[in-house]
């Protein structure tokens, strides 16, 4: 049974998120995608035990997700730069994340493409991997 147009549409926008965040760098795993936009849907209200449980993590792994994210990963190379999180000064226990402006110009991206009605050609079209999404593995 083929899928229905809206179908297609729906997925045809998630290809085109997950294009985006190859742009972004093509390593990025789901959950360092998970772990941004939960801190992208939250702001700085939620702790890392908070953004691990969300993510179904354990908080020294979501603490690598999050290094990733930021200026530098776990081996002090340059991370993705989305977030920051600095220490909240009024409470040294805490950290603050938030988005870096590149971090909302993913988010506005995305949520452009969620928005965005795909027109018929596109829902009616076969659903093609491109080289970005596939990766390495699959080209």
């Amino acid at each position: 049974m083929s899928p229905s147009p809206d179908t297609r549409a729906a997925v045809n926008k998630i290809l085109l998120v997950l294009e985006e965040l190859q742009l972004i760098d093509k390593s990025m795993t789901v959950a360092e995608a998970f772990t941004f936009f939960v801190i992208a849907s939250t702001g700085d209200d939620l702790s890392l035990a908070e953004i691990g449980e969300r993510g179904g993590f354990v908080p020294s792994t979501c603490s690598r997700y999050l290094q990733a994210l930021g200026s530098f990963d776990r081996d002090h190379k340059p991370g993705l730069e989305l977030i920051t999180d600095p220490v909240d000064s009024m409470d040294r226990r805490r950290r603050i994340r938030k988005l870096t402006p590149k971090g909302a110009q993913l988010v506005a991206t995305v949520v452009d493409i969620l928005g965005k009605r795909v027109g018929p050609a596109l829902a009616a079209a076969s659903l093609p991997v491109s080289p970005i999404a596939a990766g390495p593995a699959c080209a």
